[in-house]
């Protein structure tokens, strides 16, 4: 059992969930700090991923409490991932950067469906506390202005990446180190 082989069997596992929608890998829970310093943790989509230098991206609505968290906070984002099949935990801290516009920022945007926008040009910001329960979703059909204002792309610079497989025959924990996305240093850790 080599470290460089894990690493990389790792980067694949994040390679898959970005792509792969039926992957466990595809959901993820993202971790920020609140205006308290509490922890604030909700599932995302996992969207896009750079395997060198490594980067990790998903969708978000500017509006949303988690922005003004990154804005904030930005090098304290904590990701998580968990395959039950293989009995396996990713776990990345690192640093966010939000994209508003850019090359990123339209071609993500190009791949959102008509359904999914919908939800990016409702009339009130994701957790708004609201008197009745209303979808939050435009039923207008021509939604892209409202989408693309509140439309944005999370990307997250990994700095440490902690991989824990529970196994029978002994369970396998290492980290790695990265500096701007490129690999630093790969350890050891007891499980």
């Amino acid at each position: 059992m080599e470290l460089d082989a894990l690493w990389s069997e790792t980067l694949d596992h994040l390679q898959r969930g970005a792509v792969d929608r039926k992957s466990p890998w595809h959901t993820m829970q993202v971790g920020s700090l609140s205006a308290n310093d509490e922890v604030e943790i909700r599932t995302v989509v996992f969207r896009l991923f750079k395997r060198n230098p490594v980067r990790i991206y998903f969708h978000t609505d500017l509006r949303s409490l988690k922005c003004a968290q990154f804005k904030a906070h930005p090098k304290s984002v904590s990701l998580h991932w968990y395959n039950p099949g293989r009995k396996k935990q990713i776990r990345m801290k690192g640093q966010v950067l939000i994209h508003d516009s850019g090359e990123l920022y339209d071609r993500e945007l190009g791949k959102v469906s008509e359904v999914t926008a919908r939800t990016y040009s409702g009339p009130f910001a994701p957790g708004t506390e609201l008197p009745q329960h209303h979808p939050n979703s435009s039923t207008d059909s021509d939604t892209h202005d409202l989408t693309s204002k509140n439309f944005g792309v999370i990307e997250v610079l990994p700095r440490e990446v902690e991989v824990l497989h529970l196994k029978a025959e002994g369970h396998v924990r290492f980290r790695a180190w990265l500096a701007e996305g490129i690999l630093t240093k790969l350890s050891w850790l007891a499980p």
